[in-house]
């Protein structure tokens, strides 16, 4: 199992891989934790994002495309028109699967960004209550069960003894008189 540096290390690289805020993930950890003592407001986590990037700002748009930044193509011929479509239309067709590549691979992205700051997340506020020691209670309770059946178990066992003395001695030990 790693050491707390070592999760700490691997949390801070895969942060700054993906420009992740962790301090910001704890600041709204935080904040959420503070307004769980307030009363509930259910229009207040709806419009709150817990994830403090947009993920619109992660992705370049690829339809803010001005036309007029494209040069006038000299090598398109207004007599070679079947020519000139069939060329756009491989074009088009090129630019489409690149579309659907760039578009699928910004999906993962962001949703691994997605993902990884929700885990951090938790991950900081599983911290907070190992800190606050809720995890201790179920071994406790878990220690005194166990206790509890290892003294019953020695009272049951002097008790045993007690009826096994009892039917293994001799009556004319007991003294209760003759038969």
């Amino acid at each position: 199992m790693p050491s707390k540096t070592q999760i700490d290390a691997i949390r801070d690289n895969f942060a700054k891989l993906y420009n992740i805020d962790v301090v910001k993930l704890k600041k709204d950890a935080e904040k959420i934790a503070a307004s769980l003592n307030k009363r509930a407001n259910s229009r207040d986590i709806y419009l709150r994002s817990i994830s403090p990037i947009n993920p619109i700002f992660l992705v370049q748009d690829l339809e803010e495309f001005a036309f007029s930044s494209v040069p006038e193509d000299k090598d398109i011929r207004d007599r070679l028109i079947e020519q000139n479509l069939e060329t756009a239309c491989r074009l088009l067709q090129t630019c489409f699967a690149m579309r659907r590549e760039y578009y699928e691979t910004a999906k993962l992205y962001v949703d691994t960004i997605l993902k990884s700051e929700e885990f951090f997340f938790l991950d900081y506020i599983h911290q907070q209550e190992v800190a606050a020691g809720l995890y201790e209670l179920p071994y406790q309770e878990a220690k005194i069960e166990f206790d509890a059946a290892q003294a019953a178990q020695q009272k049951q066992a002097q008790q045993h003894q007690i009826a096994v003395d009892v039917f293994e001695t001799p009556i004319e030990q007991v003294g209760w008189g003759e038969y």
